[in-house]
């Protein structure tokens, strides 16, 4: 009988399925554009109809990727948590507990004595970085400025990925649970980073077959056997 790990999450293990969700819902033919339109015969479509779906799939394709890197936002904030309230109580939990996601994760692994630390000049934590000034952007939306709507340049799969991938590599504790939604990002990061990368490119067709519906699929079948 095949052998395989549970693992209950935290809410940053949820946010976490939640970013990597929004991700494959960004680059895949059947969230990006109308079913109805779908299901249509490509025949008797016209070239307006066709032109608008693209327009409105462009558009979706940047909400997907906002909520994606929302969520992957949520999740590093948790697991940066997470560890706090392993490591510390009290007063001092309390005190470092002010601190900034981004100083949580470049100060909490030294001071619990960690032996290797993430260095704020380098990857994972420029991009846990850069994760941060996008959140906070959408977070504190101001009315004026640059039009964050519809922003591609940073709104977008690749983008999305990178950072998905950034917080599973930024683990404080150095510890990843066989059987949790970390390992599993970990196991695929390097696909995960290919579909963000192909996703940002051209659209898929209207009647494209659509993406897997787990992204992570194949790590799940690799520890339930």
């Amino acid at each position: 009988m095949p052998k395989f790990l549970l693992y209950f999450e935290t809410m940053a293990g949820t946010h976490l399925a939640d970013s990597v969700r929004a991700l494959r819902d960004a680059g895949s033919a059947d969230t990006l554009y109308d079913p109805s339109l779908r299901a249509t015969d490509p025949s008797d479509i016209s070239y307006e109809d066709f032109s608008l779906a693209t327009d409105a799939a462009e558009g979706e394709r940047v909400t997907y990727s906002r909520r994606a890197l929302l969520f992957a936002a949520f999740a590093a904030e948790g697991y940066a948590n997470d560890f706090l309230y392993e490591k510390w109580d009290g007063k001092d939990r309390d005190a470092l507990q002010r601190l900034s996601t981004v100083d949580k994760y470049a100060l909490l692994p030294a001071l619990a004595g960690a032996t290797t630390v993430l260095d704020r000049g380098r990857e994972p934590l420029q991009t846990i970085k850069w994760l941060f000034q996008r959140r906070d952007e959408l977070v504190h939306a101001a009315p004026h400025g640059r039009d964050l709507t519809y922003d591609p340049a940073n709104h977008n799969p690749r983008a999305a990925a990178k950072s998905i991938v950034a917080d599973a590599v930024s683990v404080l504790n150095g510890e990843v649970p066989g059987g949790s939604v970390l390992s599993y990002v970990i196991a695929e990061r390097l696909a995960l980073l290919e579909y963000g990368k192909r996703a940002t490119g051209d659209l898929p067709g209207l009647h494209d077959p659509p993406s897997p519906v787990d992204l992570l699929l194949d790590a799940r079948r690799r520890n339930w056997s």
